[in-house]
């Protein structure tokens, strides 16, 4: 038995597959991040059969024992095709410099809530996990760039425009076009309700001359517009789930490039 055992039952070969378990989701978490994809990472501790008394009978001089392993028949699931796991590990051993070296376990921590909102079946537990994560990282990327005492309005704004480039702006825009439809007809408001952020985001979207950039950050305030209803509004919306839910796959995407980019930002 190990001193790190989990309790008496457990042995150490359990206690060494433990550790590997949670090698093994770090490198998912990291692989996670650098393809920009989340999904349920699942990670099972598989034992074989263990005789109990296999000791008691070789001393009483039973000392051909059939191995009950043997019997059975095993299978590894491949964890990756090709080396997007060795590619992940080097993107994220090769960043975390400047102003961001020492924030490795921060990031993972931050990746891992997001993790937790793709396992979670239901949608408005869902979208609050995804929010906790973005929460935490626009508080991470405001602490180390000065400005902790801003509102988180204006932290997750500035943090968009510091860690997504235009072109991935674009990307995100096109792809979520649908998305964006549907948070332009939520009708959301800021707090004092002299800004209508779903018109905002109408208005930039029609735009001939508009910028992604800021259609990125319009649809960031509906989407923090949904967290608020969750959070505080009562009654809630007759369609606060179709609401979360759509929140949910707007804010994705934008988590995830940050996060991303996060690793190699100086």
């Amino acid at each position: 038995m190990l001193p790190d055992r989990e309790d008496d039952n457990e042995y150490a070969e359990a206690t060494v597959a433990r550790r590997h378990q949670k090698v093994i989701y770090r490198l998912m978490l990291e692989r996670m991040v650098y393809q920009q994809i989340s999904h349920p990472i699942l990670i099972e501790i598989i034992s074989r059969p263990t005789l109990l008394n296999k000791e008691e009978l070789i001393s009483a001089g039973i000392h051909k024992l059939r191995a009950v392993s043997n019997t059975l028949s095993y299978s590894w699931a491949i964890l990756d095709v090709g080396d997007s796991i060795r590619e992940s590990h080097e993107f994220w051993k090769s960043g975390f410099k400047g102003r961001v070296e020492g924030f490795a376990d921060d990031t993972l921590r931050v990746a891992d809530w997001l993790h937790r909102s793709e396992t979670e079946h239901d949608f408005i537990q869902s979208f609050i996990l995804a929010w906790i994560s973005f929460n935490g990282l626009y508080d991470l990327f405001a602490s180390i760039n000065g400005f902790s005492a801003c509102d988180d309005a204006t932290k997750f704004e500035r943090m968009i425009s510091g860690l997504i480039k235009e072109n991935e702006a674009a990307q995100i825009i096109n792809t979520h076009a649908k998305v964006l439809n549907l948070l332009e007809s939520y009708n959301i408001k800021s707090g004092t309700g002299n800004k209508n952020w779903s018109d905002e985001l109408k208005a930039e979207r029609l735009n001939p001359k508009r910028s992604n950039m800021a259609i990125l950050k319009y649809a960031a305030r509906c989407i923090y517009g949904v967290r608020k209803q969750v959070f505080h509004e009562a009654p809630e919306p007759d369609n606060i789930i179709d609401r979360a839910k759509s929140a949910k796959l707007m804010l994705m995407p934008i988590a995830l490039t940050c996060l991303k980019n996060f690793v190699k930002y100086e």
